[in-house]
């Protein structure tokens, strides 16, 4: 009877064994496809994040050329308001064009004179 025990333990250790056995390598097959999973993962936000760095890198950039360009056209408004105020306006130049036109015909009246006094 004490062998009949002993044997049935037995074949409930080996039993138990393989069990282990089965659930361990199950186990290590998990733990492994977590890891892989992870692997993935990290992967996958490292590329998700370099993308990010790219895109601020971009916009900054493209941020940067319109500051650029707004300073240049700031310069060129600038530029063209004190050439403006410093020509002469359209009133200013058809009064000269008048004071000339007039001094014209006071010279071609004081030649006229002249020529009535000299004849």
């Amino acid at each position: 009877e004490l062998q009949a025990s002993v044997g049935q333990l037995s074949s409930q250790l080996t039993h138990a064994r393989n069990d282990n056995e089965k659930l361990n390598h199950m186990s290590n097959v998990r733990l492994q496809e977590i890891n892989e999973l992870k692997e993935n993962n990290n992967i996958e936000s490292q590329m998700n994040l370099r993308q990010q760095k790219d895109l601020i890198d971009r916009l900054n950039n493209e941020i940067r050329a319109y500051k650029q360009e707004n300073i240049m056209l700031k310069d060129d408004v600038e530029r063209l308001e004190s050439s403006q105020s410093k020509a002469p306006s359209v009133i200013m130049k058809s009064l000269v064009e008048k004071l000339r036109h007039d001094l014209a015909e006071k010279e071609k009246k004081q030649k006229a004179m002249s020529r009535a006094i000299a004849e």
